[in-house]
């Protein structure tokens, strides 16, 4: 549950500022049958989608501890239960890019009005993810993922049910351009990784701190310092100037 909150809290703001707004316009195109333009914006919320949302995954995964830590570490909530909601929050964090693109998908479908794959899918959700928390808490057992594995399973599912999403958006003439898109993500995801590696070797001899204060300002240090790295590494690689949208889809 605690684990859960850290995550859901900045989906429901992401979800609601990037995905809700464009919806209206998705129901105007599929209405007036501009679906190569249809197509375009979509792919266009795809690329934020994916840039917010490996942010947030690279973010949560390199400064789990102080996150933690921050947010619940008082009272009876002491070390122990730090290190066991952390690592919840690890396996929370792979699966964040799914979570919120299966919401942008799931809302296309209804936006123009395709409503039964969507449900169809929520129900093979609810057998796929038995059939994971099996594979990872049963057959997987020595590996100890527990609690982890049942929020991994959830994760796995997520991305099967986008790829058939995705996959199927041709049956209603939105062809989305899947190598480029996967080009992008590819290096979005690269920035990531260079970003936590880099952020871990610059705070790892920060002195521990001990008042919430105290832990307010390096939390933010830390936040800014990511988003300022990643924005300078995404420039490097210039992945703000891959204007998929622009290609022809």
């Amino acid at each position: 549950a605690y684990g859960n909150f850290l995550i859901q809290a900045p989906l429901g703001i992401l979800s609601n500022s990037l995905i809700l707004p464009i919806l209206t316009k998705f129901s105007k195109l599929k209405a007036d049958k501009k679906y190569v333009e249809l197509g375009k914006n979509l792919t266009i919320g795809i690329e934020y989608c994916f840039l917010t949302t490996i942010f947030l995954t690279a973010f949560f995964i390199t400064f789990n501890n102080q996150i933690v830590q921050l947010a619940f570490q008082r009272g009876a909530f002491d070390l122990e239960a730090v290190n066991q909601v952390r690592k919840i929050l690890i396996a929370y964090s792979i699966g964040i890019p799914f979570y919120l693109y299966r919401d942008l998908l799931v809302r296309t479908y209804y936006s123009i009005e395709k409503t039964k794959l969507p449900f169809k899918l929520s129900l093979l959700g609810i057998l796929l993810n038995i059939f994971f928390d099996w594979i990872l808490i049963r057959v997987l057992t020595p590996y100890n993922l527990e609690i982890e594995g049942i929020i991994l399973s959830s994760a796995a599912v997520n991305f099967i049910i986008c790829s058939i999403l995705s996959i199927n958006l041709k049956n209603f003439n939105l062809r989305l351009p899947f190598s480029l898109l996967f080009v992008k993500i590819l290096l979005i995801s690269l920035s990531a990784v260079i970003t936590g590696y880099i952020c871990l070797s610059i705070f790892q001899n920060v002195p521990q701190v001990n008042t919430f204060i105290e832990k307010v300002f390096v939390l933010i240090l830390e936040l800014l310092t990511f988003f300022i790295i990643y924005f300078l590494i995404t420039k490097f690689l210039k992945v703000n100037s891959f204007k998929i949208y622009q290609k022809k889809i």
